[in-house]
């Protein structure tokens, strides 16, 4: 069977400049930075689930799936709990495609940069782009799946999203700062 040829938009820009061409895209800038990387936000269940669907999938890096908004969003505060000092995601490369459904997908990586509770040691050693410098900057895959919603922000909702990544590092950091028991 011959592969299936679709129209795929690519970036291989650090950050966010070349989402603003591509709707899905430009609607991915704005749930990450205002939503999902903001604190008040990302810890407001009510704010965050219209920019979700009710039968929201996530998968973690480590394997585990949560299925159902209420379900994805108690396990995320969960997963990025010890970053509530602060995170912020910085994409590296992104590819997306509309389905022949009308829904979109979008893999990419990113660099997630965080900071651990105040006053456990160490030193900001990771800049962003605007030149933050962070505790962590931990690089990560992604793979996404929007759904079109007329009650969704600007026409969309995230369907899924599974995530792809080393944990270790920041493991490796918060066992050095007394943060995990070895």
């Amino acid at each position: 069977m011959a592969p299936q040829r679709r129209e795929c938009h690519t970036s291989h820009a650090r950050g966010w400049d070349d989402a603003k061409e591509i709707p899905i895209m430009d609607w991915m800038r704005t749930y990450t930075i205002d939503v999902f990387d903001n604190p008040k936000v990302f810890s407001d269940k009510d704010a965050m689930a219209k920019w979700h669907t009710n039968d929201m999938v996530y998968v973690n890096a480590d394997g585990a799936k949560y299925e159902g908004y209420e379900t994805v969003w108690h396990a995320l505060q969960q997963i990025y709990a010890p970053f509530a000092a602060g995170f912020y995601h910085e994409p590296r490369f992104w590819s997306c495609w509309e389905t022949d459904n009308g829904e979109w997908e979008m893999i990419g990586d990113a660099t997630m940069y965080a900071d651990l509770p105040a006053g456990s040691g160490g030193s900001k050693e990771h800049a962003d782009l605007s030149g933050k410098k962070w505790d962590l900057g931990l690089v990560g895959m992604f793979h996404f799946h929007y759904v079109k919603d007329a009650d969704g922000p600007d026409g969309f909702k995230l369907r899924s999203a599974q995530v792809f990544s080393d944990t270790f590092p920041a493991v490796q950091e918060m066992m050095k700062r007394g943060l995990i028991k070895q």
